[in-house]
């Protein structure tokens, strides 16, 4: 399970899963917060894939694409092909466990998203989880072919869409907005007001943003000549810091680069299991 024996009678809540900000954004690309591909993220151990939705409109239709802010900065392509690629990765790999974020920057509906994802073949794969305390074991989700939870960070409608979760209600996070390596910290800044961070999981983000001016607009981009530092020794106290401050280890480290520094063999001490070596030379 997800690496370990010992992992599958852990509940979902009890394990530290590293997260690729902005998992689609590849190089060449001024905006790329990534060089390797989600198949290959996924491979070397990535298991939080976090995508932000944008509505795409053309003369006869809409549909839903992966962009960094604005798709004409950066379009990952259709939300319906990045599924199909997660999807026949879980297909090959039955053992594993993964997390969807979106980020929904622009509030569009989640109907839209869930078009997306039932025109792919991920929807075998969706996890309904049924309650708001108690999480299934890496094992049951193994078991029942559902290994996949997907959080949405704004506009949920779980009524009507109850396997994508409002992100806030079950999961806070640390600030994103971090541009300088000593900004790190542990504040709760986002939660849903009626919520208590005691009683959640939560996403430690680990990355610091650069700009660019495109037509007057201030685009955050990532910092990619600083990944190898950030993603070492910085990224070691980050998550020591917010384990006592929070008294919790992180349920998810998010990252740009992934494959700069130590943040998989980081994530892998958390949970006990040994790190798959990576070709941190290698892009894909």
């Amino acid at each position: 399970c997800n690496g370990g024996h010992h992992l599958c009678n852990q509940a979902y809540n009890n394990i530290t899963f590293l997260i690729t900000h902005d998992s689609y954004a590849l190089s060449p690309s001024i905006a790329a917060t990534q060089d390797n591909s989600i198949t290959q993220q996924l491979n070397d151990g990535v298991r939080g894939i976090k995508l932000t939705a944008v509505s795409v409109a053309d003369e006869t239709s809409s549909s839903v694409h992966v962009c960094h802010t604005l798709c004409e900065v950066l379009d990952g392509g259709s939300a319906t092909d990045v599924l199909n690629e997660i999807a026949l990765w879980l297909k090959q790999n039955p053992k594993e466990v993964i997390t969807i974020m979106w980020n929904n920057l622009h509030n569009i509906q989640p109907t839209e998203i869930e078009l997306a994802y039932k025109a792919s073949a991920i929807m075998p794969f969706v996890y309904t989880h049924n309650s708001t305390d108690i999480w299934p074991t890496l094992q049951e989700m193994i078991q029942s072919g559902r290994r996949v939870m997907n959080f949405i960070d704004s506009s949920a409608r779980e009524n009507d869409i109850p396997w994508l979760m409002d992100q806030f209600s079950r999961v806070f996070e640390t600030p994103f907005e971090n541009t300088e390596l000593q900004g790190f910290n542990c504040n709760v800044d986002r939660i849903a007001s009626n919520k208590s961070s005691t009683d959640l999981m939560y996403v430690m983000n680990h990355f610091i943003y650069g700009a660019i001016d495109i037509a007057g607009f201030a685009i955050k981009t990532p910092v990619k000549s600083n990944a190898l530092l950030v993603n070492s020794q910085s990224l070691a106290s980050h998550v020591d810091n917010c384990t006592a401050v929070l008294h919790k280890k992180p349920n998810f480290i998010e990252v740009d680069f992934y494959q700069l520094g130590e943040a998989l063999s980081i994530v892998a001490k958390l949970n006990g299991v040994n790190q798959t070596k990576i070709d941190k030379n290698k892009t894909t």
